[in-house]
């Protein structure tokens, strides 16, 4: 089942697009289940002024890339090289346990962006 805030990141889909200005990008894919999320983040003075994503595949994934560009604008690349999936966790909330896989994804994507390979 989905909770609140992850049925609401799948309806409204904040921050979904392309970011023609963007400074980093990156993709992630899940060759298991075909998962696709392209992350797009605008970083000046070292501050992710803005975050986008394009995604392709469940609605676990699609909550997931969603709610990290709303976990990580405002935020330093220090703090976002921090975050982890429990962050995204419990930002996005309840996902189906065999959706998590997106969340998996979501931070993969990020730690891609930001030229770091922790997970």
């Amino acid at each position: 089942m989905y909770g609140e805030t992850a049925r609401r990141l799948i309806t409204e889909m904040p921050n979904r697009g392309s970011l023609d200005d963007s400074t980093h990008s990156a993709k992630a894919e899940n060759p298991v289940c075909g998962d696709i999320i392209k992350l797009y983040l605008r970083i000046e003075e070292d501050v992710v002024r803005d975050a986008r994503f394009e995604c392709r595949g469940c609605p676990g994934a699609m909550a997931a890339a969603a709610g990290l560009t709303e976990l990580v604008k405002a935020k330093s690349a220090v703090e976002c090289r921090a975050f982890n999936l429990e962050d995204l966790e419990a930002h996005v909330g309840q996902l189906p346990r065999h959706k998590r896989h997106g969340l998996e994804l979501a931070v993969e994507v990020l730690r891609s962006c930001l030229g770091t390979g922790e997970r």
